[in-house]
């Protein structure tokens, strides 16, 4: 999600705000690409 300065002036609360969600109707979702999980880590601390 993508917001200009002066958006985030308006905006009714904090936009850095953590527990708040931003309209998806004004700030739509981006994808940027899939995720792709092919095998199990050999060691699970060092690669997760």
């Amino acid at each position: 999600q993508i917001m200009t300065e002066e958006q985030a002036e308006n905006m009714p609360y904090n936009p850095f705000d953590l527990t708040k969600v931003w309209y998806k109707g004004e700030f739509p979702l981006i994808p940027v690409g899939e995720f792709e999980l092919n095998r199990n880590p050999d060691n699970y601390f060092q690669d997760v």
